[in-house]
């Protein structure tokens, strides 16, 4: 995975998620509050951990 990706299986994930967060962010299709359970997150810390990893 590591070679095919170019990264491991939790960043990969992760970058899906945040994708899809910044998603709903567009839309307004989710209050910032849920925006973490939405997306498969387990806490809202662990959520701004990745999206600002990936966002900055």
């Amino acid at each position: 995975m590591n070679n095919y990706f170019g990264c491991n299986f939790k960043r990969l994930i992760n970058s899906y998620r945040v994708a899809r967060a910044k998603e709903l962010l567009e839309g307004d299709e989710c209050p910032v509050s849920e925006l973490f359970s939405r997306c498969g997150f387990a806490s809202k810390s662990v959520f701004y951990v990745a999206f600002g990893k990936m966002v900055g």
